[in-house]
């Protein structure tokens, strides 16, 4: 913990578990801190050790000092909050994060090129991957999904989410719940909030298909999900913006992963997150008959 952490502790004998508890302890601790601090104190006894966090559990490996990059990138939360979660007690609602459907390798899904968000400029093959969807008969459409339906109706196409890079996504997104309203934070909020390090994972960034799967943004969308189903964290009132990928028709067949996924791979020069195991170890073999022939016909005219 931070600096401030015997300050927090001595304002936090008692676990906050609802709304009026948050108030009264924003307010004392408002009374002895600078407003920065009050920020910073609110923020991390949001994320402080508590036996009834899920978000604390989950990732207390991935913030255990010294452990190694190996472990942090094994761990996948499509195991972790499974159906044989041992944190099954403490998800909200129940559920899992991955369904069986959840099937696709990181390596199979590319990085689609993104609109202009988050002061950041369009992708230049964004026009070319919109004209050759549009050809195939599926258009993008930008919608507000309130954050509870975002988790609902929409499930992962992919089959290992990274535990670590979501935490991250999911701590920084901690620090914007700051109000003396203990609400999930507006658009304008998560702005306003940026230079605290808050970071809104569920306002932008998510790409889902009509048949209930996620495309792209998996991890913001399982950061958002750990928020939501924390017994500790405020429920959500606000609304995501999801980037729909449907069909044109409504005779047509129904946009899925692998329809979009067909259309991805006529479109040059666009890029895949990894390589396939299976691809690279082609292609290492590969490499190893090409220096083998060489050897070879080097040493018939030598």
């Amino acid at each position: 913990m931070g600096v401030h952490t015997p300050i927090l502790l001595a304002f936090t004998c008692t676990r906050l578990v609802d709304s009026a508890a948050f108030k009264q302890r924003y307010e004392t601790l408002a009374v002895d801190g600078s407003g920065s601090l009050r920020r910073e104190a609110v923020a991390t006894f949001l994320s402080a050790e508590s036996e009834n966090s899920l978000i604390d559990k989950v990732c207390a490996p991935c913030e255990e000092k010294g452990a190694s990059d190996k472990v942090k990138n094994e761990i996948n939360l499509c195991s972790v909050c499974g159906k044989d979660s041992e944190y099954k007690a403490l998800i909200d609602s129940g559920g899992v994060m991955c369904g069986e459907d959840a099937t696709h390798a990181r390596c199979e899904l590319p990085q689609f090129p993104q609109k202009d968000r988050d002061g950041q400029a369009a992708d230049p093959q964004r026009k070319t991957w919109e004209d050759d969807l549009t050809l195939d008969g599926i258009e993008i459409v930008s919608a507000q999904t309130p954050v509870k339906e975002l988790m609902t109706l929409f499930r992962p196409s992919q089959k290992m989410i990274n535990g670590c890079k979501t935490c991250g996504m999911a701590r920084s997104a901690q620090k914007c719940f700051v109000s003396d309203n203990p609400s999930w934070p507006t658009e304008a909020e998560c702005e306003a909030r940026k230079k605290d390090g808050c970071f809104c994972a569920w306002t932008t960034g998510i790409s889902v298909t009509e048949d209930g799967h996620i495309l792209d943004g998996h991890h913001r969308w399982a950061a958002t999900w750990l928020l939501l189903k924390d017994k500790e964290m405020p429920k959500p009132t606000e609304s995501a913006e999801v980037d729909i990928y449907k069909r044109m028709a409504a005779s047509d067949d129904q946009v899925t992963i692998n329809r979009v996924l067909a259309v991805a791979k006529k479109l040059d020069g666009l890029e895949w997150h990894t390589k396939c195991e299976s691809s690279a170890l082609r292609g290492a073999e590969s490499k190893v008959w090409s220096l083998i022939a060489l050897l070879l016909s080097f040493s018939i005219w030598h």
